[in-house]
């Protein structure tokens, strides 16, 4: 029996190419165009808050 699986999507910084990088609308529209992940870099900023920034 063989058995066919589709490659892993993983969108690296949302859909950059559609949207500002590393944005929500680029998140949701990496989701819309079928990315099963979504590879971002989460930083601490000094304030406490967390931010969204690619290294």
């Amino acid at each position: 029996m063989s058995t066919t699986h589709r490659p892993l999507v993983i969108a690296h910084r949302g859909a950059s190419a559609d949207e500002p990088e590393n944005t929500a609308s680029a998140f949701r529209v990496a989701a819309e165009q079928g990315a099963d992940w979504v590879e971002l870099d989460v930083r601490l900023a000094a304030d406490g808050s967390l931010i969204v920034n690619h290294d």
